[in-house]
């Protein structure tokens, strides 16, 4: 490998990332790339996935340079609510009908192993102020109890997953709410500010050599020969080995492939401090999340909700969707009453035709780490992994994400079917829930 001319960031740098995380503070602006530069491995997009893969490979002794077109995390990365759970987005069914019973497994696993990546690297950079909490409940708005049988079977004893079936009444025990019936208990999730693992993340790879860029973005790429070219608009970067990790944000130089993607607006909302009434409505200390999708939440700072509800394809003002959240919230715990928000955001996300993430090599040399806007912080670890093994051993347990083909999103016509479809699948499970209510009050 050889250096054309010196780079801008050193330990200093990670030193000083370190010590904005732990004061709290945000992380000051990095330089623009400016110079030439030869590295083994060039990661496009510095979120949570890219600096995983960035992470990954240069503890395997590869030199790493990080291109991001704006800020470390300024997106989705830096906006989501720092849940950790075992497994994918898409039902193992679905999985298993598609890829077969020991492919899905393996995948399974490879995902349980992203989750508990992410705790060990929480706990390795000790990252202050991240207030992990351990467990996760996944709750059903309508009556499963015979299909929660089997489902606790096939998760316990196929997939190794610990769980726990939740009967009616211990539901009602911690969320005092007459919406929910059945939950399935992960005991092994966790939750913290995810933020701050953000911000660790990215003091973990500077340390380890990582070169991280902002306000550098890709306007091109030659990804024929041996050596990548890519350019920016100040200057021009060759490597071995291309990561595409910018996910919906790709643009120009990778067009075909971020058309691949459906963008998803996702929003969530800090309440102002409930006091004791939040303590009288929920007594769990983790996340909860509601089989059909529709909300996500847990307690923060003792007294105060994190709540995310339904999303777009289409970006809308979070203070708008602030109010929707809050009477979402009153819907769900009438006892709450009408809540003040401290604050509403949004992320935008790329979510896949088929579910799955996008994890794999295109070419030789240029590989794809995006379209985890259905998954959870475990599967970016899980990309890392496969993606620096794959780059720097030959692995190719990669290729079990093989079958999960990019497909095309369907551009502005898909997004308008997406939004419809889960218009319609919202209101679907709101009848739902609303007869199986009845039917227990019958």
């Amino acid at each position: 490998m050889t250096e054309l001319s010196t780079s801008a960031t050193g330990p200093d740098d990670a030193a000083a990332t370190l010590r904005a995380v732990a004061a709290g503070f945000s992380i000051p602006h990095r330089d623009r790339l400016t110079f030439n530069l030869d590295v083994d491995v060039c990661v496009i997009g510095a979120g949570l996935a890219g600096l995983s893969v960035a992470l990954e490979a240069a503890r395997m002794g590869a030199s790493v340079a990080v291109l991001e077109g704006r800020q470390v995390g300024w997106n989705a990365s830096g906006q989501q609510l720092g849940t950790v759970m075992p497994g994918f987005g898409v039902p193992i069914g679905d999985l298993i009908a598609r890829i077969g019973f020991e492919d899905t497994r393996d995948l399974w696993s490879l995902a349980r192993d992203g989750m508990e990546l992410v705790r060990a690297r929480a706990a390795e950079a000790a990252m202050p102020g991240i207030n992990l909490t351990s467990g996760a409940l996944e709750v059903s708005n309508v009556d499963i109890g015979d299909r929660l049988i089997g489902r606790l079977q096939m998760l316990g004893e196929d997939f190794g997953t610990e769980v726990e079936g939740w009967q009616i009444d211990r539901v009602r025990d911690v969320l005092k709410t007459d919406r929910y019936f059945h939950a399935i208990h992960y005991p092994t999730a966790f939750q913290f500010d995810g933020r701050r693992y953000l911000r660790g993340l990215e003091a973990m790879a500077r340390q380890a050599g990582v070169r991280i860029f902002e306000d550098s973005p890709v306007v091109g790429i030659d990804h024929s020969g041996i050596r990548k070219r890519i350019v920016t608009p100040e200057a021009r970067l060759r490597a071995a080995d291309v990561v595409l990790a910018g996910n919906v944000h790709l643009g120009s130089p990778m067009q075909r492939l971020s058309d691949t993607l459906l963008p998803v607006w996702r929003y969530a909302a800090l309440t102002q401090p409930l006091g004791a009434r939040l303590a009288e409505a929920i007594t769990f200390a983790g996340s909860v999340t509601d089989n059909d999708g529709i909300d996500h939440y847990r307690i923060v700072d003792g007294d105060r909700l994190l709540w995310s509800s339904p999303e777009t394809t289409f970006p809308v003002d979070p203070k708008r969707r602030g109010g929707a959240i809050r009477r979402r919230i009153r819907t769900v715990f009438p006892q709450l009453g009408a809540v003040e928000l401290d604050r509403a955001w949004s992320g935008v996300v790329g979510q896949t035709v088929h579910g799955m993430p996008q994890i794999g090599q295109l070419r030789r040399g240029l590989w794809v780490a995006s379209g985890f806007g259905r998954q959870g912080l475990n599967t970016t670890a899980m990309a890392g992994q496969l993606i620096a093994r794959g780059i720097m051993h030959g692995d190719t347990q990669w290729r079990l994400l093989s079958p999960f083909e990019l497909v095309w999103a369907g551009g502005r016509i898909g997004r308008i079917a997406g939004q419809a479809i889960g218009t319609v699948a919202r209101a679907g499970a709101g009848a739902a829930g609303l007869l199986a209510r009845y039917r227990e009050r019958a």
